[in-house]
């Protein structure tokens, strides 16, 4: 017996499956707010969130028998989630965000990193990921660092750990 076998056996592996679109879309609005979205939040909260997740469900369609294919999504649906308005406005840097909230709170350019990836990727950045996102943190223009934390979270919510499951 390989020693894949064994782990598979043992339930610790499992198959990369790419999040279905309100999975996508509940995780990208979860991580754009400091504090959970659940049936205790405010109303206006919860009817804001129902109706990102309508449009965006809308808008991306239902991969239908394509679901548990590799590359089930297609270009359009590929666009809509890195160049719509709704990551445009979850990534925006303002005070009802995340964004703008973990810039505005973090100590540091390395805890700003940190937080970043705690909220979009429920992990610690790398050694690698520090040594190339925190001097681009360290602006001393504030309009430039506000552009760095949205292109961060841009790229965090496209990258490919936060839309598989695995």
């Amino acid at each position: 017996v390989t020693q894949i076998e064994q782990h598979e056996q043992a339930w610790a592996v499992f198959p990369l499956i790419r999040l279905r679109p309100e999975q996508v879309i509940g995780s990208m609005l979860q991580a754009s707010s400091v504090q959970t979205i659940d049936q205790n939040s405010h109303l206006f909260v919860r009817a804001l969130r129902f109706l990102r997740e309508n449009g965006y469900i809308n808008e991306f369609g239902d991969p239908g028998d394509a679901e548990l294919e590799e590359h089930a999504q297609t270009i359009p649906q590929a666009l809509l989630q890195m160049n719509g308005q709704l990551a445009n406005e979850l990534t925006d840097t303002n005070a009802f965000t995340a964004v703008g909230r973990i810039a505005n709170m973090s100590s540091t350019p390395d805890k700003v990193l940190e937080n970043c990836f705690l909220a979009c990727l429920t992990r610690r950045p790398t050694e690698a990921e520090q040594a190339h996102f925190v001097p681009q943190l360290n602006q001393p223009d504030e309009s430039a660092a506000d552009d760095v934390m949205q292109d961060l979270y841009w790229a965090l919510f496209n990258s490919p750990e936060f839309s598989w499951n695995h």
